[in-house]
């Protein structure tokens, strides 16, 4: 089973969570939150709150939506998989401060 979907949009999710449905008799056993990205790097004073919106939503919107729509398919012992960037460790570098929790500037 393969599909394309934006992870970001609610409604390609909710298409996604469809056909993965139909693809597996209504049952899914994991899901690996995966998708994800910097974006762009920038540094504080470049990022306006369109990029920061859309670096959100890449990163945690798309972890919540995709996990909504799957988890009604899950039964007992199913699992749910989310994958972070390093930058989250280690701050990522200069210009990834939206991406990085622990931000830095070099």
């Amino acid at each position: 089973f393969a599909s394309q979907a934006d992870v970001s949009r609610a409604a390609d999710v909710a298409r996604l969570a469809e056909e993965a449905g139909r693809a597996f008799d209504g049952r899914v056993d994991i899901l690996v939150n995966l998708a994800g990205g910097m974006v762009a790097r920038r540094t504080i004073e470049e990022i306006d709150e369109a990029f920061f919106d859309q670096v959100m939503d890449l990163n945690l919107k798309s972890a919540f939506l995709v996990t909504k729509a799957v988890k009604p398919m899950m039964g007992q012992g199913g699992a749910i998989v989310n994958v972070s960037s390093l930058a989250g460790r280690d701050g990522g570098g200069p210009g990834v401060c939206a991406d990085a929790a622990p931000a830095t500037r070099r």
